[in-house]
């Protein structure tokens, strides 16, 4: 669940969002109950029942950010999935992945075979499609004894291909392998620090003096920001790994 810069949009009328909350919420929950309705019926099915999850997963995200009208974090969609299906956040997440690269038809295929999902765990950690395609025809063909091969394999590909990448942007023969992610974080973090930082320090600030924020509001607020207290550990270490990389490469 990729991020993107956040869109200008018009506001709808408060009954209209809320109407069109409770619509996703119930969607939601009819989306669960049927999984939950089916999960027996797929006992020996594993690969179908991850590629259901991640299906559902995906379509919840998409309809409540339909319905707030705005992007929705990915991440709450995720916990209130796994919460409910009492699966681990990074099963949900694994699930979404593999059903955004495999579709119906690759699911039968991969049935047919008798994928392990520990492999197709592996599988799905390589971008490269062309790769990903090429280690899958090597399990298929029989060249790993188990997945612990296969998984190995695939981790000694993806360190490779990292470091691959940045060699041959410095050969000059693949252009934007590296300059493309340090721009696109010069521009966000430039935007972060002089504009999206300051105006929630000063959100932050108004709410600690306002005691009139209807509960409604208090309560949507109190989401968002428990997200960001939950994310700030995170940013903390990477921006850490940051300065330490920015030190290494010697730029």
């Amino acid at each position: 669940m990729s991020k993107t810069e956040a869109v200008e949009v018009a506001e709808l009328p408060a009954k209209d969002v809320r109407a069109l909350v409770k619509q996703a919420e119930d969607k939601f929950r009819a989306d669960i109950d049927d999984l939950l309705g089916r999960r027996k019926q797929m006992v020996g099915n594993l690969l179908q029942w991850r590629h259901d999850i991640g299906k559902v997963a995906s379509r919840i995200v998409a309809d409540r950010a339909k319905a707030l009208h705005e992007r929705t974090y990915g991440a709450h969609v995720v916990e209130d999935v796994a919460a409910l299906l009492e699966e681990k956040k990074e099963v949900i997440y694994a699930c979404g992945h593999f059903a955004a690269m495999y579709g119906e038809k690759q699911l039968q295929e991969m049935q047919a075979k008798e994928w392990p999902w520990r492999g197709v765990l592996s599988l799905i950690t390589v971008k490269d499609e062309k790769a990903r395609d090429k280690f899958q025809k090597k399990w298929e063909d029989g060249k790993f004894k188990n997945t612990d091969e296969l998984k190995d394999a695939i981790a000694e590909y993806n360190s490779e291909a990292v470091t691959t990448g940045i060699k041959t942007e410095t050969r000059g023969r693949k252009k934007g392998v590296v300059t493309g992610p340090v721009k696109t974080a010069d521009t966000i973090m430039t935007k972060f620090t002089s504009d999206t930082l300051p105006s929630l320090l000063k959100a932050l600030e108004q709410a600690a003096k306002d005691d009139e924020i209807d509960e409604k509001k208090r309560e949507m607020l109190h989401d968002h920001v428990e997200h960001i207290r939950e994310l700030i550990p995170a940013m903390k270490q990477m921006l850490t790994d940051t300065e330490k990389a920015i030190k290494a490469a010697k730029l």
